[in-house]
């Protein structure tokens, strides 16, 4: 699958391996899996977590550093 993001288009498949960051958590971990599947695509970490990949949630994604970094709602982690 392909998401657009500030009219770029990212092939999903190369997030795998990104180091996933949120703007008050920080790090919450490498994404192992992409699941597209569905009208929501969702990011699979190594740790557990599913994180919905949803533009309006996305900050920036630095291919240099190899980082997807979100400003998640915070209930998303209740369970943390």
């Amino acid at each position: 699958g392909v998401v657009v993001v500030s009219c770029v288009f990212f092939f999903l498949g190369s997030l795998v391996g990104y180091t996933l960051l949120d703007v008050n958590l920080g790090t919450l971990g490498t994404v192992s899996d992409i699941d597209d599947s569905t009208l929501n695509t969702l990011l699979l970490l190594d740790s557990g977590q599913v994180i919905p990949l949803h533009e309006d949630l996305l900050v920036s994604i630095d291919d240099n550093k190899k980082e997807i970094l979100m400003n998640l709602p915070s209930g998303l982690f209740n369970n943390l």
